[in-house]
């Protein structure tokens, strides 16, 4: 029989800095209740001041201050080793590349399962000493978890066993999210179609491919549209640069609430030329919201094309005008396409169903 969950103890261990959570530190955070209420002890490993840090303190999680630093390997795999000798968890569940490797190594020979979480977005990663460290311990980690499918073969071919990789799609908090669009914001109105991306500015988001579709449509006097772009990122100055340029574009910078902002729109696009679906495009679901987003690993497959979502090809602002053009031409089918997109985000992608698989996936190591 399997030990219950309150003779256990669970390690998670990450090595993002900064103060912003990833997707993987969102899920630790959010099976960490579930853990807590089955009177499980819990350690969280991270470097001190993130907000991991803070949540995980106020969830009631031991939270030691750990900074995995890229490069001392050695030294971070010393400190992980230590806890996982001293606490004999029941697994070692770890985010971030310097994590991944430290917890593989600190973990041979011990009878603690370890877990990595790799974001699609994250791999390849890592230098040439890092990157041979990864893939040289692949096969140590006894799950890797993914979100999206099209990683798999990517991970196969660096080494992982291909039975230990599961597909972990990825997941919003519903009540956080519903909260956040709540928050009052100062925009303006519009008595025109509001069609906008939310979401952090970086180039592999394809802010430029929006800008350039933008532009499109301001040269068509038969379809009167507002682009608005909200978000931070490396590429917030260019979008500014390029958007004083086009008449059609409002753009919002870094706001309060990226949900309120997506709470606002007619539609919601995300022209990601990159792999990894944005957590805004899973808010905009959650809130009901018709997503226009581009075929890429990550977003393909979330949802079901064309009844829940709108996809183009990445990289073609033509095909992404023309799709947005369409949509805004008729807003009842593009309600319907929203409201499909909650129904499947709410059953598939929020923060407890990604609890409840965690708890699953604990529990076949409690039987060991």
């Amino acid at each position: 029989m399997p030990r219950p969950f309150e003779q256990a103890t669970f390690v998670f261990v990450s090595s993002r800095q900064g103060d912003s959570l990833g997707r993987a530190e969102r899920r630790i955070l959010a099976v960490l209740p579930a853990l807590l209420d089955r009177s499980a002890s819990v350690l969280v490993m991270c470097p001190p001041g993130t907000a991991l840090s803070a949540e995980a303190t106020a969830a009631g999680a031991t939270v030691i201050d750990t900074v995995l630093a890229p490069g001392r390997y050695l030294r971070a795999t010393a400190r992980v080793r230590a806890h996982l000798q001293r606490h004999g968890p029941v697994c070692v569940h770890t985010a971030g590349l310097a994590a991944d490797i430290a917890a593989r190594r600190a973990a041979r020979d011990l009878p603690v399962a370890v877990v990595n979480s790799i974001p699609c977005g994250a791999w390849p990663r890592g230098g040439r000493v890092a990157s041979w460290l990864d893939r040289h311990t692949l096969d140590r980690a006894d799950r890797i978890l993914i979100d999206c499918e099209s990683l798999a073969a990517e991970l196969v071919a660096a080494g992982a066993p291909p039975d230990r990789i599961l597909f972990d799609p990825p997941s919003v908090t519903v009540p956080r999210v519903l909260a956040d669009a709540e928050a009052l914001l100062d925009l303006p109105p519009s008595e025109r179609a509001v069609v906008g991306f939310a979401s952090r500015l970086e180039e592999s988001r394809g802010v430029g491919d929006l800008l350039d579709a933008a532009a499109l449509l301001a040269e068509r006097d038969s379809i009167d549209v507002e682009f608005r772009i909200a978000g931070r990122g490396p590429a917030l100055a260019d979008v500014e640069r390029r958007a004083a340029t086009l008449r059609n574009v409002r753009v919002l910078g870094e706001v309060e609430s990226l949900p309120a902002v997506l709470r606002t729109l007619d539609l919601c696009v995300f022209p990601s030329t990159g792999g990894g679906a944005p957590t805004a495009l899973l808010e905009a679901a959650v809130l009901g919201r018709p997503i226009v987003a581009t075929r890429v690993s990550g977003i393909e497959g979330l949802f079901a094309e064309g009844a829940e979502i709108a996809l183009v090809p990445p990289g073609d602002p033509w095909a992404l005008a023309e799709e947005v053009a369409r949509l805004v031409a008729d807003p009842a089918a593009a309600a319907e396409m929203g409201r499909r997109a909650r129904l499947r985000a709410l059953d598939h992608y929020t923060s407890s169903a990604a609890a409840d698989r965690y708890l699953a996936l604990y529990r076949e190591f409690l039987a060991r």
